[in-house]
């Protein structure tokens, strides 16, 4: 699971450069880009968005393996007569 929370960060990073203007005046006024790699973007402020979404994968992967591991064994006592 963490390892396709990289794929989806690195996919929203790379769908951000695809859709970013290649060109300040195609920005339609976005002063705070920086022209990297070709495009007008903000590389840095997209890395720190990816990397919350990846820390709030891995907090929500960790809750649901604890909230399964804490459920499992409830349900199996239930279960036994």
């Amino acid at each position: 699971m963490f390892g396709v929370g990289v794929i989806v960060a690195c996919g929203f990073v790379v769908a951000v450069y695809l859709g970013s203007p290649h060109d300040y005046q195609h920005s339609q006024g976005d002063e705070d880009g920086e022209m990297f790699l070709g495009r007008w973007w903000e590389p840095a402020w997209i890395m720190f968005v990816a990397g919350v979404g990846y820390v709030s994968w891995i907090v929500g992967v960790g809750l649901g393996t604890f909230v399964r591991l804490i459920v499992s064994p409830a349900r199996s006592s239930e279960a036994a007569p």
